[in-house]
């Protein structure tokens, strides 16, 4: 089990960090983009808890753990999904369809194959709402389900790679869809693409059996099924490496154009130091040839005036 900070300081938060009261993913990824370098590589992420409240529906989300480099400060930043009726809605998800918990004897069966019984026949289908927001308090433990650590220093994580899974999984599927792509889904779908992606450390405080029997349920029926979270694990890393390989190909384009501009000004500069070094040539030659001048005209002089 890997350590954990209890209680964590709360100064001031770095300008890479997204804002407390919470901002969608993919606005915080464009805020991120148009900072410098120095800000982006301030933090880094080291561990990340996959949590589920204790209270109304089992809402999931993922929680990491990121360090200011320059202070060592310890920050959370909590990543999930939500319903929202309206454009600027943050209102939790409706109640559900009450579900009559029979298991299909498939292991592989849709949560919307189970038998439902609701007073409406329509399915509760909106825009997600993924979004993204800082705290300086770690979650309850009581909510933690399963942590992992990002402690390879050949895969870190930093904190724009983050915001582009969290992106990436967004683009996977962008409807909330209360059976398929509903918060259970994406936190799933982003906890096995940090997994795969970055090779993290597994240190639960439960045991795998009792991390996978918490995950993904809601009233102690599936919420969410193996296949819908596969098809979002490999469209999100479709989505994260076509984005990388956007962002090096940029990355590389200006590295090449600033290398331009340096070989130009080197060369400009070789040339400059090349005509001085002519000049200076020249100016030898010239001094060289008026010293000659002058002992011939003195050894002239000499001779003219011997009796």
């Amino acid at each position: 089990m890997g350590d954990r900070v209890d209680s964590l300081p709360s100064p001031t938060f770095p300008p890479s960090l997204p804002p407390q009261e919470g901002v969608r993913v993919e606005h915080w990824l464009r805020v991120l983009q148009a900072m410098g370098s120095a800000d982006l590589e301030r933090c880094i992420v080291t561990s990340a808890d996959y949590c589920k409240a204790t209270g109304g529906k089992g809402h999931e989300y993922v929680c990491f753990q990121v360090q200011d480099r320059d202070t060592h400060a310890i920050f959370s930043i909590m990543a999930d999904r939500r319903w929202i009726p309206g454009a600027d809605s943050t209102t939790t998800p409706p109640n559900p369809p009450r579900i009559i918990c029979q298991r299909s004897a498939n292991p592989l069966a849709s949560a919307s194959d189970l038998s439902v019984v609701s007073s409406s026949s329509s399915l509760h289908t909106a825009l997600a709402y993924d979004t993204i927001r800082s705290t300086s308090s770690p979650p309850p433990k009581e909510e933690i389900v399963d942590r992992i650590l990002f402690s390879n220093p050949k895969t870190p994580l930093s904190l724009l790679s983050l915001v582009y899974v969290l992106d990436a999984a967004h683009r996977a599927e962008d409807t909330y869809h209360i059976y398929k792509s509903n918060c259970y889904w994406y936190a799933h779908v982003v906890w096995d693409t940090l997994i795969k992606v970055f090779g993290a450390t597994p240190s639960s405080p439960v045991s795998p059996t009792e991390a996978g029997r918490k995950r993904g349920t809601y009233c102690g029926c599936t919420a969410v099924v193996p296949r819908d979270v596969e098809a979002g694990v490999a469209n999100t890393i479709e989505n994260y490496e076509t984005v990388c390989r956007a962002h090096t190909e940029k990355r590389d384009a200006s590295k090449m154009e600033i290398l331009a501009k340096v070989e130009s000004l080197q060369a400009q500069l070789d040339q400059e130091r090349e005509g001085r070094a002519k000049e200076r040539e020249e100016r030898e030659k010239e001094r060289a040839e008026l010293e000659r001048k002058l002992l011939f005209f003195s050894s002239q002089q000499r001779n003219n005036s011997e009796p």
